[in-house]
């Protein structure tokens, strides 16, 4: 009961921690290209992440070869998942996007059923049904290219963390997030470098440095807890607190960027809502 009580409050203060992470690349990303942003993130992300990790990194000895191999492409695929996001951040609300980021769940737990042999009972599948209904009917009044940045974010970032709990079971979690940052910092420079686009002198002034050093410290913080969560609990539990966030965010977020949602938002809601119910049921 004790672990049960530590898992639960470790993901919620995650979970607190990457929301307001969110919040605040939604603030960020808007003056500057989505790569761009990423790469200027990881910097500071790297960087803080080994001035405040480096005494407890140095304990434990670093991952061999082929665990380094598995940790390197699971934080690709959450690069790209952190693309999407800012997509979709930036072409639908907000809340809207922390609502939808349910569909994520059921990456994970599809995932888990076919990777990590977890099972998955039949009122969860039904449940799966209901949270896809609350996706397609936004089709009725959303552009489709901002679903599809926030369908593609709910496969490629639950992927990623899917793919980052198998070597996180034999390694420390303080080498995890330096190396994943450090991924993401190469990769976004490389596709900087291909794309040959650079920052506008008037994007560079507007830029709010101190957003990048909160961005920083949130994304440490919520990923040595998220990923200690993942190193030590099953997909489909992790899951089911995400789940358990929805109410909460979504209407925390109507409230910080003003989103007012339409009706076929709102029935949107109430069809994922009611899944979460059935997945609560199914459980």
């Amino acid at each position: 009961m004790e672990n049960l009580k530590s898992t639960v409050f470790i993901f919620y203060a995650s979970a607190l921690a990457f929301y307001f992470n969110d919040a605040l690349i939604k603030k960020a990303s808007i003056e500057l290209k989505s790569w761009h942003f990423i790469l200027l993130r990881s910097v500071f992300t790297f960087i803080l992440s080994i001035f405040i990790l480096i005494p407890l990194i140095l304990s434990y000895p670093f991952p061999d070869f082929f665990l380094l191999g598995q940790l390197a492409f699971a934080s690709i695929i959450c690069g790209l998942g952190l693309f999407f996001f800012i997509k979709s951040v930036n072409s639908i609300s907000f809340a809207n996007v922390e609502a939808l980021s349910v569909l994520g769940n059921i990456t994970q737990q599809l995932l888990a059923f076919f990777l990590l042999k977890e099972t998955i009972k039949p009122l969860i599948w039904l449940s799966f049904i209901m949270m896809c209904s609350g996706f397609l009917i936004q089709f009725k009044t959303q552009k489709s290219g901002g679903l599809l940045w926030v369908l593609l974010c709910n496969v490629f970032w639950p992927l990623g963390y899917v793919l980052l709990s198998i070597p996180l079971k034999k390694i420390n979690t303080f080498w995890s997030i330096p190396i994943m940052e450090g991924t993401i910092l190469l990769m976004s420079i490389v596709i900087v470098l291909l794309s040959k686009t650079k920052i506008e002198k008037p994007n560079i002034a507007s830029i709010r440095w101190g957003y990048f050093v909160s961005i920083a410290l949130l994304t440490i913080l919520g990923s040595f807890l998220l990923n200690y969560t993942f190193k030590t609990e099953k997909i489909s539990n992790i899951a089911f607190l995400q789940m358990s966030l929805m109410i909460f965010t979504y209407f925390a977020s109507i409230r910080i960027f003003k989103d007012k949602p339409n009706k076929y938002e709102l029935i949107s809601f109430f069809l994922l809502l009611t899944g979460f119910g059935m997945f609560l049921l199914g459980k």
